[in-house]
């Protein structure tokens, strides 16, 4: 391609050097030709044609340059008047001047007020905040920056709380833990494990312990002091629980004041500061309108009675048993229940002589022997109705409430005259438990079974988890009919 333009531009440089050699004559005029290129962009085209072997096309001569108009850059220009493109004007009609016109300003295609399409209270708004736009935005930022500040201080306390009942939760997971790892036994599916209970209750106490300190000022502080306290407690640490059970009187516990004064009334009477302990049960039984008034007078005959003041534990025992007996007079099969535990002997004559139906629950940690040997007690009294009861035993195992022992069912029956009933709702705690202990403990020899009922077990104020309601109840019913020597409701 370079070569054939360096030929054309040879061919062209030689025909001009041809025209100036041989100049025509001014006084004879050249002919017209319409083949001759005329200038020097013709004179490559027919070199390049000729080239080619084409017929060079060449413009008209009879049309000049110089006839053709001339064209003005501005003819037939319009300039809008409003922002949206109407009344048109000519330019060169708006005036010819040194300056070139100015476009009107851009504002709504209608409205009313001085400018045209924006009203007069759009303007002034405008004219204001122009005034004031440092003062506003300074406002904005303000108003942007406090509610900032108050959604982050809302936001850490909020997290702060999470973590507080993250805390309590784990330390609860020790102190209720569901299962113990024993030698050679499959671990548990969930919840923590713990070689002995010493060591539930040692780390359950760090976690309550760590939760209080590092969250003094949530709501579940309290809580978790408690459950330190109530660990240290039940590790016969009482010098170190005392403290903290005082601390909490008079806090929020959430409804569990009732347990800090009881645990408070326990850790003194094992201090041996009985004085203490029976105002602390004094205390507790004026709490919540008399809600606890027969267990708090229950503990407070049993401090009477190691004050050596048998007169005035007889006096609440009685008390006592005039309120739960009282359904008793107006229906003979009513049962004056009471459940003995850590009881004097001098409290288990005094029940012999109340004359009331008695039933005998075996303690959580009573021998089958102190269970028949307190039976005697009451039979010693001339009281001949006392129904045994066996409610299951405290063990190692976390799974069910206690350890159903229906050994114990068997001796009872082998060795005594009297009825042996099993409560299956408190040696299990788990109400999908009770018919399977219920069968087992009539295929046994057990003369009846104890259960509890509620309309609505979900709204209990105690023991909802291990409670039937009626159609329960009549589930329960109907599947030991067959075992049971008297139907029920019979």
């Amino acid at each position: 391609m370079s070569t054939e333009n360096e030929r054309e531009l040879q061919a062209d440089d030689g025909e001009g050097e041809g025209e100036e050699a041989a100049p025509v004559a001014a006084s004879e005029p050249a002919a017209l030709d319409r083949s001759a290129p005329r200038n020097r962009a013709e004179r490559r085209a027919v070199a390049k044609a000729a080239r080619r072997g084409q017929q060079p096309v060449l413009a008209d001569p009879a049309s000049t340059t110089e006839d053709a108009p001339t064209l003005d850059p501005d003819a037939n220009l319009v300039a809008p008047t409003t922002s949206m493109g109407g009344n048109p004007v000519a330019i060169p009609d708006m005036g010819v001047g040194p300056k070139r016109p100015k476009v009107p300003p851009r504002t709504m295609s209608k409205g009313t007020g001085d400018v045209e399409g924006v009203p007069d209270w759009v303007r002034r708004a405008g004219e204001a905040f122009s005034a004031r736009r440092s003062t506003v935005v300074t406002g904005v930022l303000l108003f942007c920056a406090v509610v900032g500040g108050v959604w982050a201080v809302q936001a850490m306390r909020t997290r702060k709380a999470a973590e507080a009942g993250e805390a309590l939760t784990q330390a609860l997971d020790a102190f209720s833990a569901t299962a113990q790892r024993v030698d050679g036994a499959e671990a548990p599916r969930f919840g923590p494990t713990f070689g002995t209970d010493e060591e539930r209750l040692r780390e359950a106490a760090t976690r309550f312990r760590r939760a209080g300190e590092r969250f003094p000022d949530a709501r579940v502080a309290p809580i978790a002091q408690l459950g330190q306290a109530t660990t240290l407690y039940l590790q016969g640490r009482y010098a170190e629980a005392r403290p903290i059970y005082q601390g909490l009187l008079g806090k929020d516990l959430a409804g569990l004041e009732a347990q800090a004064l009881e645990g408070l009334g326990f850790t003194l009477e094992s201090l041996n500061d009985l004085d203490g302990a029976l105002q602390r049960f004094r205390e507790l039984q004026a709490l919540q309108d008399g809600a606890f008034r027969d267990q708090a007078q229950f503990y407070q005959a049993r401090v009477h009675v190691r004050r050596n003041e048998p007169d005035r534990a007889k006096e609440l025992l009685r008390q006592i048993v005039e309120r739960i007996g009282t359904a008793a007079a107006a229906d003979p099969s009513a049962v004056a229940s009471l459940s003995l535990r850590d009881q004097a002997f001098a409290l288990l004559r005094e029940v012999g002589r109340a004359r009331r139906p008695v039933l005998l629950k075996r303690g959580l940690s009573a021998t089958i022997e102190e269970w028949l040997y307190a039976a005697e007690y009451i039979l010693s009294e001339g009281n001949n109705e006392v129904i045994l009861c066996e409610r299951g035993i405290r063990t190692y195992e976390k799974w069910t409430r206690n350890t159903l022992d229906l050994s114990a069912v068997a001796i009872a029956k082998k060795e005594t005259h009297l009825p042996v009933i099993v409560d299956v709702t408190h040696a299990a705690g788990r109400r999908d438990l009770l018919i399977p202990l219920a069968k087992a403990a009539l295929a046994v020899g057990a003369d009846g079974i104890h259960v509890e009922v509620h309309p609505s077990p979900a709204t209990a104020l105690s023991d909802n988890e291990q409670q039937l309601d009626f159609a329960g109840y009549d589930q329960f019913s109907e599947a030991l009919s067959s075992m049971l020597k008297v139907p029920v409701g019979a």
